[in-house]
């Protein structure tokens, strides 16, 4: 990531298991009777970025 921000590139680094993200196929699992999920912020920031690095 040295390499990207050295060239002014915006890096955000989300680690899944620092969040409570609920498991199951709804985009809001909280409508469905889960009590928290943090899935639609972090997805909002999936959608606005230009590359993603899953691993």
């Amino acid at each position: 990531m040295g390499i990207l921000e050295k060239n002014g590139v915006s890096v955000d680094v989300i680690r899944a298991v620092d969040h409570q993200i609920a498991p199951g196929v709804y985009p809001d699992m909280t409508e469905h009777g889960v009590e928290r999920d943090v899935w639609t912020e972090i997805y909002k920031k999936v959608l606005a970025s230009d590359i993603l690095v899953n691993g």
